[in-house]
């Protein structure tokens, strides 16, 4: 009886010692996971400081082409006032590239931000641009902060700068969670050209916070990231006029 007994105690260790070393082994994978996600934060933080330190001294209608010699494929500038969006805008023939590498295309899980590949931003009035939704609010984890009504009261304003060599002012118009699949926001086959209404109403429909201004911009743009982990997307509708 005693041995049948001391045989139990000894599995039931066994198992003990099992579940605590898949314990240590999980908390170590998340620790590890964490100083990996910090790590790429600061690093993409770093080389977007290197993109503005190469605009830094440069006029605002030059500033897109001093950044083209570095990537012929950046289209633009966009920057929100007293937010962490104050990016370059890169556009390729795919939506696919620029997930995973930077302004310069160096490879980096944090992407860039960029135009859907439909998306003349020179000439469109209406586009989408797309970034991954960062912790640290690098890229376009910032986001989902306008969700919060006085974050969005309080940040409403910003400029693009595009290839042609213009800017223009950026008005914040509104916030919103859509289902991703089969969405008229991403259609630009449709809508590039003449369906700001369309666009606007989409936005509105299914708003959390928004700015109906008595003249609404002539163009629009979509900024577009995950939302959590599902299949909805965190929108942000700006416009301005061309």
């Amino acid at each position: 009886m005693n041995s049948r007994i001391q045989i139990l105690l000894d599995l039931i260790d066994r198992f003990l010692s099992q579940i605590i070393i898949i314990v240590f082994v999980a908390v170590l994978t998340l620790c590890l996971y964490v100083v990996y996600d910090a790590f790429c934060i600061h690093n993409e933080t770093q080389v977007i400081s290197g993109a503005a330190e190469l605009v830094k001294n440069v006029p605002d209608d030059q500033r897109i082409s001093e950044l083209k010699r570095t990537n012929e494929d950046i289209k633009a500038w966009i920057k929100l006032d007293d937010t962490e969006i104050d990016y370059p805008i890169t556009q390729t023939s795919n939506n696919q590239f620029y997930l995973t590498h930077d302004y310069k295309k160096e490879y980096s899980i944090a992407g860039s931000i960029f135009a859907d590949y439909r998306s003349n931003l020179t000439a469109d009035n209406y586009s989408v641009i797309y970034g991954h939704n960062m912790n640290g609010n690098s890229m376009f984890g910032s986001l989902n902060q306008f969700r919060d009504g006085d974050y969005f009261s309080k940040h409403n304003s910003g400029r693009i700068y595009l290839e042609d060599g213009k800017n223009y002012s950026l008005q914040v118009l509104g916030f919103a969670v859509v289902e991703d699949s089969q969405n008229p926001l991403y259609d630009l086959d449709n809508n590039a050209n003449g369906a700001n209404e369309t666009i606007i109403n989409t936005v509105n429909s299914a708003a959390i916070n928004k700015n109906t201004p008595a003249d609404m911009p002539n163009t629009l743009l979509l900024l577009s990231t995950c939302y959590q982990h599902s299949s909805q997307r965190s929108v942000l509708l700006v416009g301005y006029n061309r």
